[in-house]
């Protein structure tokens, strides 16, 4: 997805709040990193999210980062998905801490 895809998809979710299922497959998002961590960080508001998918996306790093403090407060998800991201060490602590604070995960 190019980044100015991307940007038009955050401007998309931004103001939605009520978003309870998203799922975001086979897009690479370490080819545009700065959209890519707006577009992770407009997930921030979405405290009604019980499923989240992110697949073959290459997540990794800094991008599994922004997404550990976007989701951090959301207590309502219940399905994280992450199938074929490849997390190496910079991103497994991230993953750690993601299930950590989660009473169901």
């Amino acid at each position: 997805m190019s980044g100015h895809a991307l940007k038009l998809l955050t401007a998309g979710l931004i103001d939605n709040t009520v978003l309870t299922d998203f799922f975001f497959t086979h897009n690479d998002l370490s080819e545009t990193p700065d959209e890519s961590l707006a577009f992770i960080k407009c997930l921030e508001n979405k405290q009604d999210l019980t499923t989240l998918a992110f697949n073959s996306c290459n997540l990794n790093g800094d991008l599994l980062g922004e997404l550990k403090n976007s989701i951090e407060n959301h207590c309502q998800l219940r399905e994280l998905y992450l199938f074929a991201n490849k997390i190496d060490q910079s991103g497994a602590p991230h993953i750690a801490q993601m299930i950590a604070n989660k009473l169901q995960l």
